[in-house]
């Protein structure tokens, strides 16, 4: 029995010694998952938008704006006479998951008949609204918007372009349209009388084109005018 003794207080011993000397152990794991978001800005195609319209009466002007994908869109315009004005209106958003800053607008022409570029004249005005479709007002964080107040030659466009779309960000979800912002809005009535509210990039031939020596200079008169809007991510350098 003594023995025995011996033996169970030896085997306690053994086993409060391994307690009082192995710390105990844990872990914390982090599993690292990395993924890049996506950088798409596109010309948006829905119920609204885009959309083509003449000044009240301009019934003799052919004029069609086609979507042909979500990067291009193509505007065609024919049978303008002096006087007349066609508008236009297009949206672009952010359909991506970081933000967007406009970089530059490239805009190409070309015309069958010299000058004519230059008397064809243009409007444009941009406005910014959030993701959920509500415009931004004066004053608000993030608030922005472009007018070219007063008609410029076409020929004149992409300067007017990159002038007042510069500094232009978009969040994720938000977008702009080719409308008059509110605040240019008195004004731009008061200079198009025919306007009507949320209108756009216009482009108009004057009442008075050529010149005494060739009243009749751009009859049959064409121009192609291809705009491309690009954009970069908002911390490009």
């Amino acid at each position: 029995m003594k023995k025995k003794l011996i033996a169970l207080t030896l085997a306690a011993s053994v086993m409060l010694t391994g307690a009082g000397y192995a710390y105990w152990t844990d872990q914390v794991t982090i599993n690292n998952s990395v993924s890049t978001g996506e950088f798409d800005v596109n010309f948006v195609d829905d119920q609204f938008y885009p959309k083509i319209f003449g000044a009240t009466g301009e019934a003799y002007i052919t004029k069609s704006v086609v979507q042909n994908d979500e990067n291009t869109s193509t505007v065609a315009i024919s049978n303008l006479y002096p006087g007349s004005t066609v508008r236009y209106e297009l949206k672009i958003r952010n359909d991506g998951s970081i933000p967007a800053l406009f970089d530059n607008a490239v805009v190409t022409v070309t015309e069958n008949q010299q000058g004519f570029t230059d008397a064809l004249l243009t409007q444009v005005f941009v406005k910014k609204y959030h993701a959920d479709g509500t415009a931004y007002v004066q004053g608000e964080n993030g608030y922005w918007a472009g007018a070219s107040l007063g008609w410029k030659p076409a020929s004149a466009l992409q300067t007017n372009l990159n002038t007042i779309m510069a500094g232009l960000r978009l969040e994720p979800g938000e977008f702009v349209t080719f409308d008059v912002p509110d605040e240019y809005m008195e004004e731009y009535l008061a200079q198009n009388p025919d306007g009507a509210e949320g209108q756009c990039v216009e482009i108009k031939l004057p009442g008075t084109v050529g010149n005494a020596a060739n009243p009749d200079q751009f009859e049959k008169a064409e121009a192609y005018i291809n705009m491309t809007i690009n954009w970069k991510q908002h911390n490009a350098q």
